[in-house]
């Protein structure tokens, strides 16, 4: 046999038995949703639907992307980039001051909120002068307390931010962590003018506040006892609840104990005992997958309180991956015995922008590759193991043939 048709055999077996490794390994899972279709290449955001993640696993360990190709695709949850919070400048209230004999500059920052600072940038007019400061603190502006001295202030300074505002710039001063109610600044400006301070700056982070799926189909029953009312709620499918959102009625003001429970399980489950209160929204938060859920509210000697409606909500979830322009993806769950894949993405979430372009998932429909579904009628009484063991002969068999042909090359080369 002439080399060329041996190497054409060794591919064409070699590409047989990735194919039937892709199906094998796609076979498992029960349900499937197609990806559209991107028009550049880069990492995209894919939100995760409450339909898909009815299907997976409670953990979501049996998510996977593949290509057209049959390739895995890696990717890491949303969730898993760094969280950084925005950060912003806040101004201080300013103390106004009656008019000063001295030729001191003096400034003078309300912290009302008593707030521990170690740290404060200061808002001035440009200047190209340097002078020399101090920066005291105090609680009833008649008591003054050192906190730093020699307060160098340049537009020099490697503190200062020149551009921060047209006309005027910016500069930073560290400090000890204080929390006077007062912050003041004093200027030395001996026989010369003084310099306009204009405000003083703290940096806030403000946290992003997590994003919340409402869940379709939500029922709910009320049965009111002596003492307690149980609330039963059923949802359309067994979708990942996060969030419950009570609208009561019955009740101007209450404070009432709650416990919930999954009572799909057997035994129940107790998910949380909370306290709901007229002074606060009536918010549940708690994790499982379910699609029963019941709770308790302890009435104790009050009239009970009537629900009038359940929300439910799921923490949004989503998957980050490269995709390739134009190439087709599907993304499979429904596997009840994967475990969570590693990829190599994990590592080099700081290449990952925060804002990403997203792709959409379509419908979660059943996977045709599936190989735990019922058999067809011809094959009827045919033991699924016996199929598996007759996808791995064949895998064996490919292999050898892999093999000699793979020395045959070798030996006509």
């Amino acid at each position: 046999m002439r080399p060329r048709k041996l190497r054409t055999k060794f591919l064409l077996t070699l590409a047989l038995m990735v194919s039937a490794t892709t199906l094998f390994a796609q076979a498992t899972f029960r349900y499937k949703a197609d990806l559209q279709k991107v028009d550049t290449a880069g990492f995209f955001r894919i939100d995760l639907p409450p339909a898909v993640l009815a299907k997976s696993q409670g953990n979501l360990a049996d998510i996977r992307l593949y290509d057209k190709s049959g390739k895995i695709v890696p990717y890491i949850f949303g969730d898993r980039l760094p969280q950084l919070s925005d950060v912003i400048d806040m101004a201080l209230p300013v103390v106004k001051l009656s008019a000063r004999s001295d030729t001191n500059t003096t400034f003078i920052a309300e912290n009302k909120d008593r707030l521990t600072l170690s740290q404060l940038t200061l808002g001035m007019r440009n200047i190209d002068v340097e002078r020399r400061g101090g920066l005291s603190g105090s609680d009833d502006l008649q008591n003054w307390y050192a906190i730093k001295e020699d307060i160098i202030l340049s537009r020099n300074s490697s503190s200062g931010e020149k551009n921060r505002w047209a006309g005027n710039f910016a500069q930073q001063i560290n400090f000890p962590a204080s929390n006077y109610r007062y912050f003041r600044v004093q200027v030395y400006n001996g026989r010369r003018d003084g310099i306009a301070i204009l405000a003083a700056f703290i940096s806030v982070k403000q946290s992003i506040a997590p994003q919340y799926r409402q869940l379709p189909q939500t029922r709910i029953s009320q049965k009111d006892t002596l003492q307690h009312s149980v609330v039963f709620i059923r949802l359309g499918d067994t979708y990942l609840v996060n969030k419950l959102h009570l609208d009561i009625a019955g009740a101007k003001y209450y404070k009432r104990n709650v416990s919930v429970y999954d009572i799909g399980s057997r035994p129940r489950s107790l998910l949380v005992d909370t306290v709901i209160s007229s002074a606060a929204p009536a918010d549940i938060y708690f994790s499982v997958k379910a699609k029963f859920i019941g709770f308790e509210i302890a009435n104790e000697d009050n009239p009970p309180l009537e629900v009038k409606s359940i929300t439910a909500y799921q923490l949004g979830q989503s998957l980050i991956a490269y995709l390739d322009k134009g190439n087709s993806y599907n993304l499979l769950v429904g596997d009840s015995v994967a475990t969570f894949p590693n990829y190599d993405l994990q590592f080099f979430t700081d290449s990952v922008k925060r804002q990403l372009p997203a792709a959409t998932l379509g419908a979660v429909t059943a996977n045709p590759d599936f190989k735990g579904k019922e058999p067809k009628p011809a094959a009827k009484g045919f033991p699924a193991w016996a199929l598996w063991a007759i996808i791995v002969a064949v895998l064996t068999a490919l292999g050898a043939m892999t093999f000699k042909m793979t020395r045959e090359v070798g030996k006509r080369g």
